[in-house]
């Protein structure tokens, strides 16, 4: 039995905000074991007898024992900003990259990186939920398509656009409908009938495939640097961005995934990590800091204020964002 099919036994029981894709050292007091178990992370780990008996974890499932991560309530990063305003959330011209960024009509995030597509056009590259006021609708629904720099959390206003948004990958919600044109055709047909026919059940084409990556890219409009203020990248290879974390732990999309939707970093190779890998990231909010890799390949339910999404094959670390350091690439 898969992973996910296994995770089925757990995944609606209090606290469960994730697991792992592949078998995992088990963890006792912050030291790894050579047992390999199934891995749930929740969002806080209780003692069987303050659980109803149906929201315990079981000790293995399947004949696979099971070890229990918690890992904190798991949110994307853009949408609570803390107190204090460091160096980073300033103007910045010519544009940089680690610094404060977002659409007009949301708070703050980081602009990420530099990414071009197959035909050498460049872009700006940062979360969805950076450069959307909504990464849960279509691109073709985005119809304000200001990016300003600072964000607006930090004072920046139409005066200081920079970019304009181009295009994001949809976050489907949990529940959410297919945006498959296929899907939604046969869905229209089979609702066309039911209609004629005086049945009151409609079809909804509902996502199979989960959300890989929160990602979004804009056309950048004024002049700008590859650089960082305070990371020189030269020799790094770059992992991903990071989207969202807990007060203990953070989460990443990777590289591929997003050079699966047609863009890539420029003038950095891409590097897949393993457990134990110490990645470090540079953002408008906590600046330059380091982590270590708990997962390279984890399953985890992301919440968005007003939706909540499943997340598949995300790195999972230590604590390595803060709220405002959304969209920031991570490098090895």
């Amino acid at each position: 039995m898969k992973p996910g099919e296994l995770f089925e036994e757990v995944k609606r029981k209090a606290n469960v905000v994730g697991y792992s894709l592949k078998p995992q050292p088990r963890i006792r007091n912050g030291k790894t074991l050579p047992e390999l178990c199934f891995r749930v992370y929740v969002s806080r780990k209780l003692p069987a007898k303050e659980l109803r008996a149906t929201d315990v974890i079981p000790r293995e499932i399947g004949g696979v024992p099971v070890d229990v991560v918690e890992v904190g309530e798991v949110r994307a990063l853009g949408y609570t900003i803390k107190e204090g305003k460091p160096e980073k959330t300033r103007r910045f011209r010519p544009v940089i990259f680690g610094v404060s960024i977002g659409h007009v009509q949301v708070t703050a995030g980081t602009n990420g990186f530099l990414f071009a597509d197959k035909k050498g056009n460049q872009y700006f590259g940062s979360n969805a939920h950076v450069l959307t006021p909504d990464p849960s609708k279509e691109p073709d629904r985005i119809l304000v398509k200001d990016i300003v720099q600072p964000g607006p959390y930090d004072g920046g206003t139409l005066a200081d656009k920079v970019a304009e948004y181009v295009w994001h990958r949809r976050i489907v919600p949990v529940g959410g409908g297919s945006g498959c044109p296929v899907a939604r055709v046969w869905a229209g047909i089979y609702n066309s009938l039911a209609k004629a026919l005086g049945a009151r059940t409609r079809l909804v084409p509902v996502i199979a495939e989960p959300n890989r990556v929160d990602f979004a890219v804009a056309s950048p409009k004024t002049e700008f640097l590859i650089r960082f203020p305070d990371f020189d990248f030269t020799g790094h290879r770059f992992v991903g961005l990071g989207f969202a974390g807990s007060d203990v732990a953070s989460l990443v999309c990777k590289a591929g995934h997003i050079a699966d939707e047609g863009y890539y970093p420029v003038g950095a190779g891409t590097a897949e990590v393993r457990e134990g890998d110490v990645v470090m990231k540079t953002g408008r909010t906590s600046c330059f800091t380091k982590a270590k890799v708990i997962d390279a390949s984890a399953a985890m339910k992301v919440g968005y204020g007003s939706f909540t999404a499943w997340f598949e094959d995300v790195v999972l670390t230590e604590k390595l964002l803060e709220p405002g350091d959304s969209g920031s690439s991570v490098w090895l």
